[in-house]
């Protein structure tokens, strides 16, 4: 896949620039108490971390590679920062230097197109125009819901295995789309305003872009995965047409965090479960109401206004490391979802963490750029976006 830089204003009738202020677009300041407490946890991670590690590997309660071990011990102890502090540090940088890379040079298709309304924020991340569409291809337009326990991220996170997806998917005869959801982040919006966001992306895409829903993937990653799920109710309560199917990483399924993989895996994983639940807090807020609070689980059965045929759409593809929190909590869902009749497929990747595929292709993703346009990659390079290649092709029955 070709990949260049454009406006396309024409396109997009429902964009509008200078008048609607996205979501998000100031971080909230750093007080001297942030500071302060981000100084002291530094302080304390170095002699933490080496604890934490003497404590585990004398009396062998860890099978990780001593290095690896330490890279996720570092991470964890990170969790606890005030959040002023880690919705910068997880920000992703600037897209420009990855559209403008030299893997995307000269090409056809247009990215990073801003798309703002009264309703919902988001960009294309990868768009081709409709003058290029070859006749006979497929093509599939994927609403991405980025990750970040509803109080960091942003749509731009995991941009390099989005981009790379887009030309695995190219080489096999589909035009694949992207857009990219910028709901609005806790504490600043609570439940249901994502959930709405989400669903207004989605009417736009049928009614504004003319998208036929047949041609619609639904997806996400960790809280995306949640709000991806929420979206689907949202899109079944407002009586619109399914979408072909919904692609999820490591879904947070269950924000109530008490699985038994949150006490099995609290040493394997990045992620740490009071770091969960203060977010879970944040995008509920203390005056929710019973509908906001049912949707903090999805790991129950159909109920009477709750019909899970009525609100997945035909195929489900799930991928999560055997190492994640949230796998007991996905095992679930799962469980429960094929015991309804529904096309629901998990797939489990052994000894990997939450977010591995953003993870590992973050770590091979300068190489992947540097690469001129069409120069085959080195082996291992990019694995996390052919793994969601796999949920993808799985979806659209290409397997």
């Amino acid at each position: 896949m070709k990949i260049s830089s454009g406006t396309m204003q024409a396109e997009i009738p429902m964009a509008v620039k200078g008048e609607i202020k996205p979501p998000n677009a100031r971080l909230p300041p750093v007080s001297l108490r942030d500071k302060g407490a981000a100084v002291g946890q530094l302080l304390s991670v170095v002699p933490t971390v080496l604890f934490s590690l003497f404590r585990r590997r004398a009396f062998r309660r860890s099978a990780l590679p001593l290095r690896e071990d330490i890279k996720r011990t570092l991470i964890r102890s990170c969790a606890g920062l005030p959040l002023s502090i880690l919705m910068r540090m997880i920000k992703s940088d600037k897209p420009e230097a990855i559209f403008q890379a030299t893997r995307f040079r000269n090409t056809k298709a247009h990215f990073g197109i801003p798309v703002s309304t009264a309703h919902f924020s988001g960009y294309w991340l990868v768009k081709q125009p409709s003058d290029s569409r070859i006749s006979g291809r497929r093509r599939v337009v994927m609403l991405w819901i980025h990750g970040g326990a509803y109080c960091v991220g942003d749509e731009f996170a995991g941009l390099g295995s989005l981009l790379r997806l887009a030309e695995l998917a190219t080489d096999r005869g589909i035009d694949l789309d992207i857009f990219s959801l910028e709901y609005t982040l806790a504490p600043e919006a609570r439940f249901p305003v994502q959930q709405q966001q989400a669903v207004s992306a989605y009417r736009f895409l049928l009614e504004q872009q003319q998208v036929d829903p047949e041609c619609i993937i639904v997806g996400g990653e960790s809280a995306g995965g949640h709000l991806a799920i929420a979206c689907l109710q949202g899109i079944a309560r407002a009586h619109l047409p399914r979408p072909k199917g919904s692609l999820l990483l490591c879904p947070w399924v269950n924000m109530t965090n008490t699985a038994a993989s949150f006490e099995r895996n609290k040493c394997n994983d990045i992620l740490v479960k009071d770091s969960l639940d203060r977010c879970a807090a944040l995008a509920l807020g203390p005056d929710a109401s019973q509908d906001c609070r049912n949707l903090l689980n999805f790991c129950v059965p159909s109920t009477g206004d709750l019909q899970w045929a009525n609100i997945l759409p035909p195929r489900t593809w799930m991928n999560v490391g055997s190492h994640d929190l949230f796998i007991d909590d996905i095992i679930s869902f799962q469980t429960i979802m094929a015991a309804e009749g529904l096309d629901i497929v998990l797939s489990i990747t052994e000894g990997k963490t939450h977010g591995w595929q953003a993870m590992a292709d973050n770590t091979s993703s300068k190489t992947y750029f540097n690469l001129a346009p069409g120069e085959a990659l080195p082996p291992g390079c990019m694995p996390g976006s052919a793994n969601m290649l796999l949920g993808l092709s799985w979806l659209l029955g290409s397997q």
